[in-house]
């Protein structure tokens, strides 16, 4: 080194002894530069080499200060990235590893907030109560694919049903015939009139009527709307029901019934005539006929 020294002095020809000494230093001090930075450098061949220092405690500087790059001590460059922890976002390039979360992390409750480890530990966790709960996959001796789940068919051992409520339940008897009750029946024999009379003077319903005629022409029985004191064969105000009697002098007639009756609000009367229209007045045929009227 000193030979190099002196060599490089002799050939820049200093002017004075003085200035001999302070090129010398400078030579000097260049070379020593020069053979920390090479004794420093970690590069492969054919990179370009970048200069940094390692510091246990990296100092901190303040405006205006200059210093080295900061490496480990395997001479790796230490570099800060932004972004995670609340900063701005990251991109991670395909492929490369990237921790979220501690591996410790609980796993977090169904809508509420944490990592993505924790949220994958509680599907997890969901899924596996699922299988456990509805068997594997949902139904023992089933799967997904096209395969017919499974089902137990009821039985009389394994169908049971609880009645809810308190109390007695009637037992309802099959119809009899009973000595009370019924329908009340009106019986007319018409005579040679309009044959008007009041059934019931009140509000009532009729559930059958029956008619026989043994003469041969036809008369006409109608049903009104009306109470006592009711003669008007010859108006159809309130008529409710009018049917011919058939004629045969070997007998004829006819038979009606309604199981939910016939409702008359006011009275129920009759009319019997041998003319066809509703205010017809015709003397009904005498001594032929039978009618029946069975009410309530």
């Amino acid at each position: 080194m000193r030979k190099l020294i002196a060599g490089l002095t002799s050939k820049l020809r200093p002017a004075s002894p003085a200035l001999a000494i302070t090129v010398s230093c400078a030579i000097a001090l260049t070379l020593g530069l020069i053979s920390y930075v090479e004794a420093q450098r970690v590069q492969a061949p054919g990179n370009t080499a970048i200069v940094c220092a390692y510091n246990s405690s990296p100092p901190t500087l303040t405006s205006g200060w200059f210093g080295y790059a900061q490496c480990d001590s395997a001479g790796k460059l230490i570099t800060v990235g932004s972004g995670g922890g609340g900063g701005t976002a990251v991109t991670i390039a395909d492929g490369a590893d990237v921790a979220e979360g501690a591996i410790a992390d609980t796993a977090a409750t169904a809508g509420s907030t944490g990592t993505v480890s924790a949220k994958l530990r509680l599907m997890t966790t969901q899924l596996g109560t699922i299988n456990t709960t509805l068997g594997s996959p949902f139904q023992a001796g089933a799967s997904i694919g096209n395969t017919t789940f499974g089902a137990t068919q009821p039985t009389a051992a394994n169908l049971n049903a609880t009645v809810v409520g308190t109390g007695t339940f009637a037992v309802q008897s099959q119809p009899t015939p009973v000595t009370s009750g019924g329908v009340t029946v009106f019986f007319l024999q018409p005579t040679a009139s309009d044959n008007h009379a009041n059934i019931k003077n009140g509000a009532g319903q009729v559930y059958k009527i029956s008619a026989t005629n043994n003469s041969a022409t036809v008369n006409y029985l109608r049903l009104y709307n009306a109470a006592s004191g009711f003669n008007g064969c010859n108006s159809a105000t309130n008529l409710v029901y009018q049917m011919a009697i058939p004629a045969s002098t070997s007998g004829a007639g006819y038979s009606d019934s309604w199981d939910l009756g016939i409702a008359f609000s006011t009275g129920i009367s009759i009319c019997v005539t041998s003319g066809y229209a509703t205010t017809d007045t015709t003397n009904a045929t005498a001594s032929a006929m039978s009618v029946n009227v069975g009410y309530k």
